[in-house]
């Protein structure tokens, strides 16, 4: 009987979840050939394999430290990480002296990691949220390491998936003194009303990019909802571009805002990682795919 009763408890026993909470990345390969699944998988074993490198501002620089794929193909998973490239220099506080400075060769200080998912099909990158590497950061040194091994006559584009407040605050504000707005296609995303219309623009246009500045009129104020073109380049910024504008607040406070400052954050509940990956992709593919 008491047997029976530890059974029927452990039975009983809730699984324990956890929250998980992961920023994204939109990568797009640009081309006049048709771009596969297979092409965004080749890039990432390619750069992995040649150990490519991948410049940041300043002195740091990037690669992919460790690339797995899943049991079901379905994504990879591993490690980017950034680190300080060596100079020939260095203080000698104790003479205060400039002396020569040499580290081992393929030896490369102050390391920073990133955690990510990658999913070939969404052509999405998931960034766990304990990140150590900021995700412009991450753009541009993912920007420059791919560039390397993209075929060729092929563009790389990387785009950070933003949330909508930023955006709320330029077409909120009680003044909009400037608006710069860069955009680039979709890749086969899901697009509705004003911001289909500009994706179809961009594409028959054959346009790899596109950078506006507007400047309202004395009154100050632009009309989003009366213009189809505005909309639709300010839908495609949030997953494809970027807004950046300096306007007026309520409070009458001059404040730049930059909607890559404000990454959209997406929260899985999972009992694992690995279930945490799966939610993740199931749930891009819902928003960006039929």
């Amino acid at each position: 009987m008491l047997q029976e009763e530890k059974r029927m408890g452990t039975k009983s026993q809730k699984v324990k979840t956890k929250d998980f909470s992961f920023k994204v990345l939109n990568i797009k390969l640009q081309s006049d050939t048709l771009i596969t699944t297979q092409d965004y998988k080749d890039i990432f074993n390619t750069a992995f394999t040649q150990k490519a490198v991948g410049k940041q501002r300043g002195d740091r620089s990037g690669i992919i430290r460790q690339l797995f794929p899943s049991e079901n193909g379905t994504y990879y998973h591993g490690l980017f990480c950034s680190f300080v490239l060596p100079a020939d220099k260095a203080l000698d506080v104790h003479k205060l002296e400039i002396v020569d400075f040499e580290i081992p060769k393929g030896i490369f200080i102050n390391p920073k990691e990133a955690e990510f998912v990658f999913y070939p099909d969404l052509h999405r990158i998931g960034i766990k949220n304990n990140s150590s590497i900021s995700l412009n950061s991450l753009k541009g040194m993912l920007e420059n390491l791919f560039s390397k091994v993209v075929p060729e006559n092929t563009g790389i584009d990387i785009s950070i998936q933003q949330a909508t407040d930023g955006f709320k605050l330029i077409t909120n504000a009680k003044y909009i003194s400037s608006l710069h707005i860069e955009i680039s296609p979709t890749n086969a995303d899901i697009s509705k009303d004003a911001t289909e219309f500009m994706d179809s623009e961009l594409k028959s246009m054959q346009a790899r990019k596109m950078t506006t500045d507007i400047r309202p009129n004395a009154s100050g104020n632009l009309v989003f909802k009366d213009s189809k073109v505005l909309s639709g380049m300010l839908g495609m910024a949030q997953h494809n571009g970027f807004a950046k504008a300096t306007v007026i607040d309520e409070d009458d406070k001059k404040k730049v805002i930059n909607t890559t400052e404000h990454p959209e954050r997406i929260l899985v509940t999972a009992v694992n990682i690995e279930d945490a990956r799966a939610s993740l992709y199931n749930k891009l593919k819902e928003k960006f795919r039929e």
